[in-house]
């Protein structure tokens, strides 16, 4: 079963990836995969001085979703589904996430492809999905 606020958050990444709000969505993955606490990067003891920011670090205050095995696994599949999306239903560059990179395909190709091809619908068409089946 999963916790009400993951739920919550898969949500809005599917609604974001139907309206091809790529941006958003990768925004909300990034909160759910790593939150948003301070992270220490190197040494917090370094100098004579007490910092006035180094007691509010704390380690249980970090997201650790990313140490479950099963919840890490489903987050990966929900980023390339997120991925598959960018690329299959392509949207403006300023609604997209490493909109022409070139590791995985480019998304400026894939949005070049749909532009000259329209017959396969409007472009403003909504991601369709199909109910989950009830077993």
């Amino acid at each position: 079963v999963l916790p009400d606020d993951i739920r919550k958050a898969l949500l809005f990444i599917v609604d974001c990836c139907m309206k091809r709000d790529y941006l958003q969505a990768m925004d909300q993955y990034i909160k759910l995969a790593i939150g948003n606490a301070p992270w220490p990067i190197g040494v917090t003891m370094v100098g004579i001085h007490e910092r006035s920011a180094r007691e509010k670090i704390y380690t249980n205050s970090v997201a650790h979703i990313m140490n479950d095995e099963t919840t890490r696994k489903y987050l990966q599949s929900i980023k390339r589904l997120m991925t598959l999306c960018q690329r299959r239903y392509p949207a403006l560059p300023s609604k997209s996430v490493e909109f022409n990179s070139l590791a995985n395909g480019s998304d400026l190709q894939a949005l070049l492809s749909e532009e000259k091809n329209p017959t396969k619908g409007p472009s403003e068409d909504r991601l369709r999905l199909m109910p989950a089946s009830k077993e």
